[in-house]
């Protein structure tokens, strides 16, 4: 994401005004959402979630917000009681639609919009619902997604992916099913698989860990402790992480 703010105001200073149309929501509706296993229990769930869907460990993010890591998981755990749906699979899907895209990829969404007004055809209600109603073994790795691109555009489907491959490949595919079975490990183990992508494609550059002092703006809510500990030892994703809050919350 490094790269989207100089486009998009590159973008908005070319076209003033404009709409963006872009394809948000897309990689959700369309891929399989679930757990790459059923998971054996609630407890093993919300363990599941907790590494699923981190940048760090539930102990350093614990840290940092002053909490300790049973309140931490204690608090997911309150959360799936209130969901409707009875299998814990879907209860997985419903924390990565709700908890995830609502509180973390919307946001990333409205940045966008501070430079020129964004929307997508992917957050329609009925191809939402439609799109909910297909099987989720037909989406494993893709091949709906695929199938989808291939038959709206197979121009389309023929670009190489931007994570490496092209789609219907054995590369393209080999990665998806990587990234179904190793999401909802550890923090270092997806971010080691993450700089190991990064490397077998050209020009990759690897992260310099340095020192980042705490913004000014999170000073009285943030252990400084835990957030250094984080920028130093913590994967090359939540570094980036810190990096961007650093940014925004020193202006």
């Amino acid at each position: 994401m490094g790269f989207i703010k100089c486009y998009l105001q590159q973008v908005a200073a070319l076209q003033p005004g404009a709409t963006l149309l872009t394809g948000d929501g897309g990689d959700v509706i369309l891929p399989y959402f679930g757990e790459a296993r059923k998971p054996a229990s609630k407890d093993a769930l919300v363990r599941l979630l907790l590494r699923r869907h981190a940048i760090a460990t539930p102990a350093s993010a614990a840290a940092v917000a002053g909490i300790s890591t049973d309140e931490l998981a204690q608090s997911i755990y309150e959360l799936l009681a209130t969901y409707p749906e009875p299998g814990l699979n879907d209860q997985s899907a419903h924390f990565a639609f709700f908890e995830r895209i609502g509180k973390a990829y919307f946001e990333g969404e409205d940045r966008n919009r501070f430079f020129l007004w964004c929307t997508t055809p992917f957050y329609d209600p009925a191809l939402v619902k439609a799109a909910m109603e297909i099987p989720q073994s037909l989406k494993r790795n893709y091949r709906l997604y695929y199938q989808w691109l291939r038959l709206l555009c197979p121009e389309w489907a023929a670009l190489p992916d931007a994570g490496g491959g092209r789609p219907g490949g054995w590369y393209f595919h080999g990665r998806k099913w990587v990234r179904e079975h190793f999401r909802s490990t550890p923090p270092v183990v997806k971010s080691g698989l993450r700089q190991l992508n990064q490397w077998l494609q050209p020009g990759s550059n690897a992260h310099v860990r340095r020192e980042l002092p705490v913004p000014p703006g999170l000073e009285a809510t943030c252990n400084a402790a835990a957030w250094q500990a984080l920028a130093q030892k913590g994967s090359h994703e939540s570094c980036l992480y810190l990096e961007t809050l650093s940014k925004v919350f020193s202006r």
